[in-house]
């Protein structure tokens, strides 16, 4: 249910998506009455509401790894957590690839093992034992994980803010960002349903990310990249989630007798206007039809049917990391943007942005890893794999 516009607020979060809708909450368990959730239409309605939201842990970056990790603790209990619908689906996920990445993925399994991650390195027959109907002759290694899968994401973001409006929070939909100016101490934050001025604006607007910066004169190096995903009608519906690092391309089970497909080039889609409302969210059949053919060479006899396609969108920085935490030029302005593989993690840089807002600068440390600042400083995260 949506509220009606406050004039003040503590928090103002901009945009309900998986962040967004997960900085609110946990600011509402951590105590915060104040805050409000905008989102010019509802929960997931962008860019989150097209994810494929495929859960994993595999990241050769620690924060992250821990973060995917935690995350992942929240997504198969999500429903005793929030008190909403349940929305993961457990299914095991692994990763695959050729010669050169042996070592790479043997040491980034060593890695996630040592921060308590439960995942495995894995032969080419390992790898056809947990899913018979793959093509695994050209593979040379995988990684498995076998507690992660996959999410409903727009139940997941609606469940968000549903725990958050049932802890006091006030979520506005339909009040579209107009402007944002800083007023001294507190940011003035003019929307189509009215004006609220808060002491913190958090930026989880997504796709409005970069606009939104602007408007506080903070520029943002973030570009918008097309993400086709393609579900297709399968005559056995895939065992486990996979990323095939030789074929570009990620599967997972969809329906039963359905299958999901989508990219792991974040290159591989047309670029994005910098206008969102311009942009169709369909997708690229040239590339639904290479899904298709790789769907077929990697699960032979599967003969895939498209049923249903859809666009969604990257947002890609410099070094692929997430932009994170308050600007120094803007205070009182977080940044919680830049996503190209937010979904998973949502959980726990959720919990991150709402410790570091109601502790103090000095908690949530690992938030500094990621804050604007490293890309003019030329330190940006350089992950050893993949």
């Amino acid at each position: 249910m949506a509220s009606e516009l406050p004039t003040t607020a503590d928090v103002v979060v901009v945009g309900a998506g998986c962040i967004g809708a997960s900085v609110a909450v946990h600011l509402a368990l951590a105590g915060e009455r104040n805050v409000v959730l905008l989102d010019k239409a509802g929960p997931a309605a962008m860019t989150t509401g097209r994810s494929s939201a495929i859960v994993r842990q595999h990241y050769s970056h620690p924060t992250f790894a821990r973060w995917a990790m935690e995350s992942l603790s929240v997504w198969r209990d999500f429903d005793a957590f929030f008190g909403v619908e349940p929305v993961f689906t457990r299914t095991g996920w692994a990763i695959a690839g050729g010669s050169p990445d042996v070592n790479p993925m043997r040491q980034c399994v060593e890695l996630l093992r040592g921060i308590g991650v439960e995942t495995t390195f894995v032969t080419a027959d390992d790898l056809a034992h947990l899913d018979p109907a793959l093509n695994v002759s050209d593979f040379a290694c995988a990684a498995y994980e076998p507690d992660a899968g996959y999410c409903e994401p727009a139940h997941a973001a609606a469940g968000f803010a549903t725990a958050f409006e049932r802890l006091g929070g006030r979520a506005i939909y339909g009040a579209r960002v107009v402007g944002l100016h800083n007023d001294g101490p507190t940011w003035r934050v003019e929307t189509s349903s009215g004006t609220v001025q808060s002491r913190v604006v958090v930026n989880a607007a997504g796709a409005y990310a970069r606009w939104l910066a602007d408007q506080a004169g903070v520029h943002l190096p973030i570009e918008h990249y097309a993400h086709d995903v393609a579900i297709f009608d399968v005559h056995a519906t895939p065992r486990i989630a996979l990323y095939d690092m030789l074929g570009l391309t990620y599967y997972r089970p969809d329906a039963p007798g359905a299958a999901l497909a989508g990219s792991m080039s974040w290159s591989e889609g047309a670029r994005v206007v910098d206008e969102p409302d311009a942009f169709p969210w369909v997708a690229n059949p040239q590339i639904v039809a290479r899904y298709a053919r790789a769907l077929e060479r990697r699960y032979p006899g599967t003969t895939p049917r498209l049923r249903s396609s859809h666009a969604g969108i990257y947002f890609i920085t410099p070094d692929r990391y997430p932009i994170l935490g308050e600007v120094p030029e803007a205070p009182g302005l977080f940044l919680a943007c830049g996503f190209s593989h937010g979904f998973k993690v949502s959980p726990s840089v959720g919990k991150a942005i709402a410790t570091r807002l109601t502790e103090g600068p000095r908690a949530a440390p690992e938030l500094d890893e990621f804050r604007l600042a490293r890309f003019g400083n030329d330190a940006p995260i350089r992950p050893r794999y993949p």
